[in-house]
């Protein structure tokens, strides 16, 4: 094999290995959570409180302006 067919044959052969990565990563990124090993991983219904903004969906839709004496009653 001449040099620069080796060459070559390194060269895909590293572009094949990066995209296999990237993608590797893209899929693992699929899952219900956030992060790199979100497929892996999900959550418990206690984590939707701690953090409400990615795991916790409500079951209700709450309208209008509440006092706090009434947050207080509910809660």
């Amino acid at each position: 094999m001449s040099s620069r067919r080796i060459v070559f044959t390194l060269l895909l052969l590293a572009l094949l290995v990066v995209l296999a990565g990237a993608a590797t990563v893209y899929w693992s990124k699929g899952g219900d959570g956030t992060g790199l090993y979100s497929r892996y991983w999900s959550a418990d219904p206690v984590q939707g409180y701690w953090d409400p903004e990615n795991f916790y969906q409500s079951t209700e839709i709450v309208e209008g302006v509440f006092e706090s004496k009434l947050c207080i009653e509910c809660h």
